[in-house]
């Protein structure tokens, strides 16, 4: 059994300063670009899902039409190019096989006096309508069944001076205020100004049909399936989801993952290289100390487990300072934005999607096994070689 001498050790890594720092810094830095990197594309892939995240919705279903299908009643009107879903069909999508659950919305626009507000009208007892009515501020949520009561947005709020209590006009019905949401600062998706029950909601607009639906799938692997059965029931549905964001994202993450492996090989490659010279280097300058090992009864194997040991502390040291690098890297970016297009009858106009960056523990874990696989191996073929000479061989002034 070969055993470490760790004064040794010690000596040779403190002796030999700039090489142990060369091998330090090398680990080091590639560590930093590959987690930062990863670090990256993760918080892209985490933008993606934001919009649905805090609704509760994998996928949101709206109906484009080239013009409005149901008419104006005075100032109250649908969004610009989007359709109804009559009753039939919404209840023919709630029933599709991968469909979990299932929730119900009219979504409107009002244009008065040069203001311009939307208008979403739900459901009070389904999941959306749930996690509307936890971020309620100030005031009630609103309870299912309950006719010409409104929620508002705290922004929308703030700007025409509204509180619990106070009566807003819609049409030719008079609501009242009963809850204040902080819905901008939890989903990008559900930004509307006004919130009241979707009955209230068709009686405003004349229709008993829906505008959108929200979907809770039993799997993400589900969603092209769910989407081809929708498209077969209504081939005018608008089907979003975090993929059809990614595709409006230029496919960054398509391209990620496509070349994911190329850019790790190409890290790990030249990592191999950089370990390879320097550690090649270290080692034909310490060919007369390997010999006066061996004068003193080293073996191959005292000397092979001595220099992996070394190349062993210098890799965990490297990639402690590695992890350094990147946390201090990803703190000062702090977080990525990218800008999508999430139509919620509100247009197609970009939205900016923020997603904090944050190291990722299992990339770094996994690279921290590469990186040590590649340092210790090339180390113990490095020295066995230079361990199996002769002496005498070693000990010549090279």
């Amino acid at each position: 059994m070969f055993k470490l001498n760790f004064p040794y050790l010690v000596k040779e890594l403190t002796r030999r300063k700039s090489r142990s720092l060369t091998n330090i810094l090398a680990v080091a830095i590639l560590v930093a670009i590959f987690i930062v990197l990863t670090s990256i594309m993760n918080a892209y892939a985490d933008a993606i899902y934001l919009p649905f995240k805090d609704v509760g919705a994998d996928m949101i279903v709206q109906k484009s039409v080239a013009q409005p299908s149901e008419n104006i009643t005075g100032s109250i009107q649908l969004p610009f190019g989007k359709g109804i879903f009559s009753q039939e069909a919404t209840d023919k999508i709630a029933a599709l096989p991968h469909v979990k659950e299932s929730s119900r919305a009219l979504v409107l626009w009002r244009y008065d006096k040069g203001k311009f507000v939307t208008i979403e009208g739900f459901e009070p007892g389904s999941f959306t309508g749930a996690k509307y009515g936890a971020w309620v501020t100030s005031g009630r949520p609103l309870q299912p069944g309950e006719r010409n009561k409104a929620m508002i947005e705290k922004h929308f709020a703030k700007f025409y001076g509204l509180k619990a209590g106070d009566t807003l006009q819609l049409g030719n019905t008079a609501f009242e205020v009963i809850g204040v949401l902080g819905v901008q600062d939890k989903s990008q998706v559900a930004a509307t100004n006004i919130f009241i029950d979707v009955v209230d909601a068709q009686m405003l607009l004349g229709t008993q049909g829906y505008s959108q639906l929200y979907l809770r799938l039993d799997s993400l692997s589900s969603e092209n399936t769910v989407r081809a059965e929708i498209n077969g029931v209504d081939k005018n549905a608008l089907i979003m989801s975090g993929s059809s964001i990614a595709a409006s994202l230029s496919n960054y993450l398509d391209i990620f993952e496509k070349y994911q492996l190329l850019v790790l090989l190409i890290i790990v490659a030249i990592l191999a290289l950089i370990l390879f010279q320097v550690n090649a280097a270290s080692l034909m300058e310490r060919r007369k100390d390997i010999g006066i090992l061996q004068t003193v009864g080293w073996t191959r194997g005292n000397i092979s487990t001595q220099v992996v040991g070394e190349i062993f502390v210098q890799t965990l040291l490297g990639f402690i300072l590695g992890i350094v690098i990147s946390a201090l890297t990803l703190a000062s970016i702090g977080s990525i934005s990218v800008q999508a297009r999430i139509s919620q009858g509100l247009g197609n106009d970009l939205t900016t999607l923020s997603a904090p960056l944050q190291l990722s523990g299992i990339a770094a874990g996994q690279f921290f096994l590469l990186t040590l696989m590649i340092s210790v191996s090339l180390s113990f073929f490095l020295a066995r070689k230079i361990a199996g000479m002769k002496p005498s061989v070693n000990l010549r002034n090279i």
